[in-house]
């Protein structure tokens, strides 16, 4: 299956590029990770623990090699990660109900992109 990437788009006179994830974006990512973090802590700390993560560098690294689960991010050009996307691919062959299609889902997260209005492109 070809994924069509490493787009740029004019969002608000700024040029956001998504593009796979590499090895370089793991400050970018971890950071927004962070803020997803900081978010749920504030809303719910007795579940989530404050200044903690959810991937180590290592397990960020794994991730982003494994092409069976593509990362993407937007970025500005000049280095700042904006968002990231989680993905996996999902096939169910065979299943009683399910067609065999392969889909791409993704887990979304673009804290930093909602005033830049990333995503809703």
């Amino acid at each position: 299956m070809r994924i069509r990437y490493n787009v740029t788009r004019s969002v608000k006179g700024a040029h956001i590029q998504i593009r796979y994830a590499g090895t370089q974006d793991i400050p970018g990512i971890d950071n927004l990770l962070s803020q997803v973090l900081t978010v749920h802590h504030n809303g719910r700390p007795d579940l989530f623990k404050a200044n903690a993560r959810k991937y180590n560098e290592d397990e960020l690294k794994e991730i982003l090699e494994d092409r069976t689960r593509p990362v993407f991010v937007a970025d500005n050009g000049a280095g700042n990660t904006l968002g990231y996307a989680f993905c996996v691919f999902q096939q169910h062959i065979n299943d009683d109900i399910l067609t065999d299609i392969k889909s791409l889902c993704k887990d979304l997260r673009l804290l930093q992109c909602h005033a830049q209005c990333v995503g809703m492109q």
